[in-house]
């Protein structure tokens, strides 16, 4: 636990005309005792091991997007809707490969127009929502039982 020493300020503790204070908006966890406040401290360990977990995931998301990429960009022909998604959804992966140094395309220049257009834009939202759906995912408990 990290203690933070906090002045006796009264603000601190209510806010003007009665508002909630800076107390009011502190986590569950923490608690006031005699001006200090508690908090979870985070270890060296779980940062270095969230470090480690970062970095090892960008190098597969890069390695897989350069792999994928000569078979999803094809070099002749309209590329229309489908190949709009697929692009949309393969471009949040071309983020590692970029900061790696490697030149990749993220839009393929010899598209339909409006409907390879759309596509990207639902391959990127279509990205986003399973992404960040499965990180902020949590199973339902089941009802208690009486």
């Amino acid at each position: 636990m990290v203690r933070i020493f906090l002045a006796s300020a009264p603000e601190l503790r209510a806010g003007p005309r009665g508002q909630p204070g800076f107390a009011d908006e502190l986590p569950a966890a923490a608690s006031w005792e005699a001006g200090l406040v508690s908090l979870p401290a985070f270890s060296a360990r779980k940062l270095l091991l969230g470090a480690l977990r970062l970095i090892l995931i960008g190098l597969l998301l890069g390695w897989l997007y350069a792999w994928a990429s000569p078979h999803a960009y094809p070099s002749q022909g309209k590329l229309g809707f489908g190949y709009g998604c697929l692009h949309g959804a393969l471009m949040p992966m071309a983020l590692p490969s970029l900061v790696m140094g490697k030149d990749v395309e993220i839009f393929a220049p010899n598209h339909s127009g409006r409907g390879y257009k759309l596509g990207y834009i639902l391959g990127i939202n279509i990205c986003g929502l399973v992404f960040f759906g499965s990180a902020f995912w949590t199973p339902r408990k089941p009802p208690a039982k009486a």
